[in-house]
């Protein structure tokens, strides 16, 4: 009687053939795949933002007053240093001072964001505020139409309000 034992495996050229095919595809994907991260954080900012705009723009039609979407780093006081991606509350404000005083309620708070930068032009650099009418006026009663620029690494998004308070995303 004969024995027959077969061998079954990868020779190492096989093995390193393989390796090198799958390091090239990757190569190719890796790029890509950054690239689709990137859009869905500037797409998933933006959305985030755009809902608590829409949000406080609503709330101060519904209650006829003041509320006020403003930057914030520890998610409790208002702050004009630093960008919009560190995070952001919405708040009833009917003492027109875009700062949250005590027994103002806050109808939103947005934690920090990672991977994206949200800087806004002059007007809504620090706040956006809204009154009774649905329009987005400063403290001073003035106009603020203005650009909120999301970003991250060559993948830009911007949000739009215009001098009516309507919020729009712009690619």
């Amino acid at each position: 009687m004969r024995s027959c034992t077969q061998h079954r495996g990868f020779t190492l050229l096989e093995l390193l053939i393989t390796i090198a095919v799958a390091a090239i595809a990757l190569s190719i994907a890796v790029p890509s795949f950054q690239d689709l991260i990137n859009d869905n954080r500037v797409a998933t900012a933006g959305n985030d933002l755009l809902a608590d705009v829409l949000l406080a723009r609503s709330e101060a039609v519904k209650r006829e007053a003041r509320v006020v979407l403003c930057k914030s780093q520890d998610l409790s006081r208002c702050t004009t240093s630093g960008g919009w991606e560190q995070g952001w509350i919405v708040f009833l404000d009917p003492n027109n001072n875009a700062q949250v005083d005590t027994g103002e309620p806050i109808f939103s708070v947005h934690e920090a964001l990672q991977g994206v930068t949200i800087t806004g032009n002059r007007p809504v650099a620090d706040y956006i505020s809204y009154v009774s009418t649905g329009r987005s006026r400063k403290i001073d009663g003035s106009l603020q139409n203005g650009t909120l620029t999301i970003t991250a690494a060559d993948k830009t998004h911007q949000l739009i309000i215009s001098s009516t308070g309507r919020p729009r995303i712009q690619s």
